[in-house]
Formats: C-alpha cells, structure tokens, sequence
C-alpha cells in the first residue's frame, strides 16, 4: 500500500509540532515540509519558547487520546516519560495504550465481513489476534469461513454420498477406526482422503451394496429388512 508522509506532516502541524521537528524526523529539509503543508493552513503560532511548550504539550494530548502511549510519546521526542505524564495528566481519561481507535475498529469489522480471518486481519494491522478479536465482537455475528476442501479430495460427506449412508454413520465409523486411516488432516482436524484410497478400501471392507437402494451396509441382512417392514394401510 502506497504512504503519504504529507498527511503525517499535516497533521503533526495540526498537533502544534514545529516544522523544523517535523523536518528532523523525516529527514527532508524545513522547506520541504512548508512547500508540502503551508497550503493548508494557517497553523499555531510556535515560534516562542511559551508557544512551543504548549504546542507540545497539546500534541502529547492529541497523540494520547488517540492511544499512544507515554512511553512512546517520550521516546519519539527524548525526553522522560514523567515529563509526558505531567504535562497531559490534566486532560485525563485516556484510552489504554494499543485500544484501537474507532476507525480501525470499523475497518477491522468490515474485513470479518468480508470473510477475512482474524488472524489475517491482525498480521495486516500488527496487532494480537486477541486484540482484534475483543474489539469487533460486539459487531458479529460474522460469516463462518468454511475451508475450502480442494477438487478430488474426499471429507466424510462426500464418503456418505459415496455409499449411500448417512453422515452420522460415516462420523460413527471414522471415530471407531472402521475407516481407512485419512491421507491429510487439517489444521483444524478435519480428515482427508484421497479417492484411491477409498476405493481400494471399499472391496477389503466387508461392506455389502443393497440390491433394492444401493447403500453400502455392514449388516446387509438387517439393512434389507427394513425394506421389507410391511407399509401402514
């Protein structure tokens, strides 16, 4: 994604900062930063020693309300962090450092409804997947990412389909080892398997095919006779 230090030195003047600091930290010359945001303003008046301490302190506000910390705060323009906390403990509450600000928490919500995944969400904005998780709960429920099974794999639904049975059957059969051991498993544990490998399982089973409905039965004799339970009149 393309940056734009411009809107950083924007709002830096905005926060009182003095060109010559702005110019400092971003290794370009005064000009430089006057060419870029002059337009813009006017800003505050930093040009005495009075005027720049409250710039700064009003800068050390802004940068803590929006959950920077003071360590941080101190460390970007060295000095102490007491010094930080001195000079903006009057303007009190502030938000814990690292809570997301109420944009991110939109753009966050925004991405889960689009189907991303907390962690990709947290990777791409350099935060804990808890962190992302607890701000956009509040905003859910959201969409259930269903891992995509790729083409020609089978999962126990598709072995069910395969034989005619059910679901719960094939869930009851994996769980107590009657199918063949799975070729993949998920990170999330979802078992895989390969196409040969149920095929050739399929005539070592001791599975019998119904005559009547084709399912796969491991008791052929009960399964039939459920076809031929006479019918209500």
């Amino acid at each position: 994604m393309a940056t734009y230090p411009a809107l950083e030195w924007l709002q830096r003047r905005t926060d009182g900062e003095s060109i010559a600091s702005i110019a400092a930290r971003a290794g370009v010359t005064p000009a430089t930063i006057r060419q870029a945001t002059d337009p813009y303003g006017p800003w505050p008046n930093t040009s005495g020693p009075t005027q720049r301490l409250e710039a700064r302190r009003r800068r050390w506000i802004a940068l803590r309300r929006r959950g920077i910390g003071v360590v941080d705060i101190a460390r970007r323009d060295n000095v102490a962090h007491q010094t930080v906390s001195k000079a903006t403990r009057h303007a009190a509450p502030y938000p814990k450092p690292g809570t997301p600000t109420p944009e991110q928490v939109r753009t966050w919500t925004a991405a889960r409804r689009a189907g991303q995944s907390i962690a990709q969400i947290a990777q791409t904005a350099n935060v804990s997947q808890r962190r992302v998780a607890a701000a956009t709960k509040p905003h859910g429920p959201f969409p259930v990412r269903v891992q995509r099974i790729p083409d020609g794999i089978y999962c126990r639904a598709d072995i069910a389909a395969l034989l005619g049975i059910t679901k719960q059957t094939i869930g009851t059969w994996y769980r107590t080892g009657y199918l063949p051991p799975p070729d993949f498993t998920t990170a999330r544990g979802r078992p895989l398997w390969l196409p040969t490998t149920i095929q050739t399982w399929i005539p070592t089973s001791g599975l019998t095919a119904c005559p009547d409905c084709g399912a796969h039965a491991r008791q052929p004799t009960i399964h039939q006779t459920a076809h031929r339970s006479p019918t209500p009149t």
